[in-house]
């Protein structure tokens, strides 16, 4: 995919959450989403899809109050 392609398009889609375990079992319920384990930090959860990984699941630091999804957006 070049450059051109992604800018201004969601590339990555990360939800921060208390708990993990809990999001990783809900989601796959009502999405065709599965959770893999980043080969470079298997404390990583990734969201897999049809087409490989979009985003990932992360620990909610202690200072943030409510979990929260965060979108990342391509630029060149």
């Amino acid at each position: 995919m070049s450059n051109a392609d992604i800018r201004g398009r969601f590339v990555w889609h990360e939800l921060m959450t208390t708990d993990i375990k809990a999001a990783g079992a809900f989601y796959p319920k009502f999405t065709s989403w599965k959770t893999q384990s980043w080969d470079k930090d298997p404390s990583y959860t990734m969201w897999a899809g049809a087409k490989g990984a979009f985003g990932g699941v992360r620990t909610l630091p202690d200072t943030a109050r409510a979990a929260h999804w965060l979108p990342y957006i391509g630029t060149p």
